[in-house]
């Protein structure tokens, strides 16, 4: 019974202390003990840190349950894939220190941008060197030059249709359209104007009224006998 209750024990430890985790860049989820590659199955926040191409940046991590091994930092551009090892850090605290453990470094960021990248940090447990494991810790991150502003995603409009080229200039006027008018645009009507339609009906018929002259009405003159 006190086997099984220490096992209990054991493992009710595991699940909440996990193993190791990011602390700062913040990472997407803190869930503790995620093994499934890339990111633990945890999906991209909307919230990444914000940093400039080649800029070295601290980062901060906790292990709660101590291995022998080491901490990766890996670089993925986009999509959680083709990841670059930018560090290794040995786990140089033992199970002689209590846990947590809390540990500290700077990793370089790639010379690049990117708006959907990853910093990935990979504790490598080595028990055996030969077959390591690992736990996957991510943080959803943004490569931009600073002050230009960040790629917002494209939304396509309601109607599903793709906008137009970027080559196209832009109407003149706002495009009114509806009934009784023509839009303002070059070409929607005589002379790209936005007046009502019924002036260019009309308006030729009412200028022909006023420029015909009256025409004299004869008078007769009646004779004296």
């Amino acid at each position: 019974m006190r086997v099984i209750l220490a096992l209990s024990i054991l493992s009710f430890a595991t699940q909440v202390w996990g193993h190791a985790h990011l602390t700062l860049p913040k990472p997407r989820d803190n869930s503790l003990g995620l093994k499934t590659p890339e990111c633990g199955g945890i999906a991209r926040t909307a919230s990444p840190a914000t940093y400039t191409p080649g800029q070295t940046i601290p980062v901060t991590w906790v292990e709660t349950i101590d291995h022998p091994g080491k901490f990766l930092f890996e670089f993925s551009p986009a999509g959680d894939t083709n990841w670059q090892l930018l560090k290794s850090v040995p786990d140089d605290q033992n199970a002689a220190t209590p846990v947590p453990h809390l540990f500290s470094n700077s990793v370089t960021l790639p010379n690049t941008t990117c708006s959907a990248c990853t910093l990935r940090m990979r504790q490598s447990m080595e028990e055996n060197p030969a077959a390591p494991s690992y736990y996957y810790s991510c943080a959803d991150i943004v490569i931009a030059v600073a002050g230009a502003p960040t790629p917002a995603p494209v939304t396509p409009p309601p109607n599903g249709n793709s906008q137009q080229s970027g080559n196209s200039a832009p109407d003149a006027a706002p495009r009114m359209g509806g009934c009784g008018t023509i839009s303002g645009g070059p070409g929607d009507g005589p002379g790209g104007s936005s007046l009502p339609l019924v002036f260019w009906i009309l308006g030729p018929l009412i200028a022909l009224i006023l420029r015909r002259r009256p025409v004299p009405v004869p008078v007769r003159v009646r004779r004296r006998h």
